[in-house]
């Protein structure tokens, strides 16, 4: 299973940034979302880090529902496209940059603990979120479709 998160930072008219996500199951998209942020996020880290938040708890759901139904899924593959909220996500450490998000969005730092979920960077490009986050041209429109669909 794959879950791809993206975030575009602050760009509508209040401040708040869009989240997407992805979550595919077998090369099939199962669930996409694409949605206002509530809040407003101080950087592209942070907002990233909300995105990730939202499509983290997406991908548990498929998780536990697979495996419950006798579907073995021994891990979620998580893609995000900025190596800061990545690497927030993974590890525990805080710095001044970053003391300022809420906790709340740490709770993948448990599920990549326990091996339930894999972290991996992908070329903002290769990323089928940004279809749901920024508005693209035809050709990287037409990029993004194909990335996905292979």
């Amino acid at each position: 299973m794959f879950v791809f998160s993206d975030a575009d930072w602050g760009k509508s008219g209040n401040g708040r940034s869009q989240s997407g996500g992805v979550v595919t199951f077998c090369g099939n998209i199962i669930s996409w979302h694409s949605r206002k942020q509530s809040s407003v996020a101080l950087s592209t880290a942070e907002s990233e880090l909300m995105a990730i938040k939202e499509v983290t708890k997406t991908g548990l759901y498929f998780y536990q529902l697979l495996n419950e139904i006798g579907i073995p899924v021994n891990y979620v593959n998580l893609c995000g496209d900025n190596k800061a909220a990545l690497t927030m996500s993974s590890h525990n450490t805080q710095n001044h940059k970053s003391r300022h998000i809420s906790i709340s969005y740490f709770f993948i730092r448990e599920l990549v603990e326990k091996r339930q979920f894999r972290l991996w960077y992908i070329q903002s490009g290769a990323n089928p979120a940004d279809l749901l986050t920024k508005n693209l041209s035809p050709i990287k429109l037409n990029n993004s479709l194909i990335t996905m669909l292979q």
